[in-house]
């Protein structure tokens, strides 16, 4: 699958995000509006979804930050499926 996106053309990878070879689209998006994301941060989808490269969908953390956000998502992730398995026993 892949998208064109202002004259570049980006490929969905086994990743889940669409990359051209030299960057992803949502870094390309990110990068054309606001400027070169730094080294020490990284571009985190709000939602989760890897798809949705919309800028209001994206924000700009450090690793540390990102790291955080992460591990919350999978806690909330677990935490509902503990309960939706107490709601169907």
């Amino acid at each position: 699958m892949k998208i064109k996106y202002k004259g570049q053309t980006f490929f969905r990878h086994k990743d889940g995000y669409y990359r051209n070879g030299q960057t992803t689209l949502h870094r390309y998006k990110f990068e054309k509006k606001f400027g070169t994301v730094l080294p020490c941060f990284q571009l985190h989808h709000k939602d989760g979804n890897k798809l949705n490269n919309k800028l209001s969908n994206l924000v700009m953390l450090t690793a540390k930050e990102h790291a955080a956000v992460h591990r919350d998502m999978r806690r909330e992730k677990m935490f509902e499926f503990q309960l939706s398995l107490d709601f169907t026993s």
